[in-house]
């Protein structure tokens, strides 16, 4: 509901807490950090001159992903007479459908940033009110800058509505709190946050520019629906349909009038879909994708607006594309599992499935920009069967450390093994030399010859995929592994993106993020029942701590032992991170009972980012 005219109200009200996280790790690490985000940030060379130079590998890009990019150019499309999409201003589009007397917006973007500049191009062709919000799904691209369109006071009200399914919040938390670091860490791989400008330039995320930094803020919708929903808003007739696909809590929006079909990400973008994420996600069912579709194709469609790259335009190409991608994901789907029934293992697999020629040529769709094929199968694999492969060998493997220290004497000593991986990298076999060098740093991780070999390795690896996210994986890989970014810059990052995430999330899921921090083995004696209330919302919680198991419930708490009463901002600060015993002292979090007692309780669950998740230097 804001023009340019009107103030915007305060969707920052945790930044100066961001900005005391960020502030801290940087005084904390001292001028190394300082130095190596010069190199890296403001030279932007990528050739850290500690590196030696038989392990420098210049920058590169394929060249199908360079051309690739400039599908992402910034800008405003108009599709039909109501529709708007802003491609280039983050990962994913910002969708306007203008109605009679207001605006719905269609997904709100990454940050508050990207969605403050798109309600800025918006205002150039509009100052209609923003009549409802609706979040496709919940994936943090889609819905951090919803506090710019939609206050909190006018969400939790009811004025404006904000329209998701009804799974997405829950799917929000369990991303973004549950498993928010290991998340942040493995996000900021895939999707290149620590890849140096040199390896940046010219390149993408696959379906979109590179994922922005900084404030953002999600607001829970207020208005949840199971299968469809049909409705008018501002004079918007809106048919919202589940399609279940990329992500559980997927929704496309079809405008009937106009016969435009917002596809959400059902159709992710002008590329082969990505059946299984490296950043780590819930299983995606290909067999389930493929339903989605079909529902889809059934629609009158005659234009197809994306919420990655632009529109897809006239009935023909819609029905073309729709087809098409659908038959990708079947075929990659029917041959696995014919595979698997063979029995092929994982690895196996990815080397059997390819696309077919007629499938794999078609570009830009059938061309593995962000999905790939490979690691697409062992997602289906692990769907169906799980992780183990049928050889009782892999039920109690010998531990990955003690198996390389017994692989490099049985290969002659280090200097043989790295001998070796000098030779494979010379060669260009870049993979067995990071296979090779793997032994050597899981042995010794301060080992900087072989970390240096496989970043090196990495590199050429990096430089050579079409798959944006294999690219800056690796790419951001060989970053850690060459030491070029300490972990506090990470660490400084994630805990200001979960700061927002967890303030923003309902009583009920910040609770359930509890039981999974808890450090069960310090208290294994302890038998405690706790009280949570929450002052703002009138939440209550029954906490009972049994032989190191957490149980949550909405059960009475008259024989808690301690009352615990708080806000969302106290408690999601808690969550983020803030130490506890501040925000007791301040009275943000009012205890009846032992005071001491809430402060060792809290001391129990792990503090989130004390230490960053290594998923490459172990």
């Amino acid at each position: 509901m804001y023009s340019r005219q009107t103030p915007m109200p305060n969707h920052r009200p945790w930044l100066g807490t961001g900005l005391r996280v960020v502030l801290g790790a940087v005084a904390i690490a001292g001028g190394l950090i300082l130095y190596r985000v010069f190199v890296i940030v403001f030279l932007g060379s990528g050739l850290d001159p500690n590196i030696p130079s038989a392990y420098r590998v210049p920058p590169a890009i394929h060249p199908e992903l360079a051309e690739h990019t400039h599908l992402f150019d910034k800008r405003v499309h108009k599709v039909g007479e109501h529709v708007y999409c802003a491609v280039g201003f983050g990962l994913a589009n910002i969708i306007m459908v203008e109605g009679s007397d207001g605006i719905v917006i269609v997904d709100t973007g990454e940050t508050v940033e990207q969605a403050e500049q798109v309600l800025a191009e918006i205002r150039k062709v509009t100052q209609k009110p923003v009549a409802a919000v609706v979040l496709t799904h919940h994936h943090a691209d889609h819905v951090l800058g919803t506090s710019v369109f939609v206050s909190p006071e006018d969400a939790v009200s009811g004025r404006t509505p904000i329209i998701a399914h009804r799974s997405l919040v829950q799917s929000y938390a369990d991303e973004n709190g549950v498993i928010a670091e290991l998340q942040a860490v493995r996000s900021g791989h895939m999707f290149g946050g620590m890849v140096p400008p040199s390896d940046r330039k010219g390149g993408n995320s696959g379906i979109g520019p590179y994922l922005g930094r900084g404030p953002s803020g999600f607001v829970a919708p207020n208005h949840t629906f199971t299968d469809r929903l049909e409705t008018t808003i501002a004079g918007v007739h809106m048919e919202l349909l589940y399609v279940p696909s990329e992500a559980q809590s997927e929704i496309a929006v079809y405008l009937p009038d106009s016969k435009t079909l917002l596809s959400a990400e059902v159709v992710q973008d002008h590329t082969f879909p990505n059946l299984y994420t490296i950043r780590g996600a819930r299983y995606r069912d290909p067999v389930q994708w493929v339903a989605s579709l079909d529902r889809l194709r059934e629609l009158d469609v005659d234009d197809m607006v994306l919420q990655h790259g632009p529109a897809v335009l006239s009935k023909t190409e819609v029905a073309r594309v729709l087809t098409l991608y659908r038959d990708q994901i079947q075929f990659v789907h029917d041959q696995t599992v014919r595979f698997m029934n063979k029995g092929l293992t994982p690895v196996e697999l990815a080397n059997a499935v390819e696309l077919p020629p007629q499938l794999a040529q078609e570009r830009p769709w059938g061309r593995e920009f962000y999905g790939t094929v490979k690691h697409s199968v062992r997602n289906i694999y692990n769907g169906y069967v799980g992780w183990f492969a049928g050889d009782p060998v892999e039920l109690d493997p010998t531990p990955p450390v003690e198996y390389a220290r017994r692989m490099i004497a049985f290969m002659g000593g280090r200097a043989k093994v790295l001998s070796a991986a000098n030779r494979a990298f010379a060669s260009g076999d870049p993979q067995f030399a990071a296979e090779l060098t793997t032994f050597l740093v899981r042995t010794d991780t301060r080992d900087e010859e072989a970390r240096h070999l496989k970043a090196a390795a990495f590199r050429k690896l990096g430089n050579a995929q079409i798959s944006a996210n294999w690219r800056n994986y690796y790419l951001a890989s060989a970053v850690e592994l060459d030491a070029q970014l300490p972990a506090a810059g990470y660490l400084a990052f994630a805990s200001q993106m979960l700061g927002s995430a967890m303030r923003g999330l309902p009583p009920g899921n910040q609770i359930a993020a509890l039981p999974s921090r808890l450090k069960a083995e310090e208290i294994l004696d302890q038998d405690l029942i706790v009280a949570v209330r929450y002052l703002d919302t009138h939440d209550e919680f029954r906490l009972q701590l049994r032989h190191g198991v957490l149980e949550v419930s909405r059960k009475p708490f008259k024989d808690a032992s301690l009352l615990i009463e708080v806000t969302q901002r106290s408690m999601g600060a808690v969550l983020a991170g803030e130490p506890a015993g501040d925000e007791i002292d301040s009275g943000a979090i009012h205890v009846t009972g032992d005071a001491n007692l809430a402060r060792r309780f809290f001391g129990w669950f792990e503090k989130p980012f004390a230490h960053k998740p290594e998923v490459v230097v172990r």
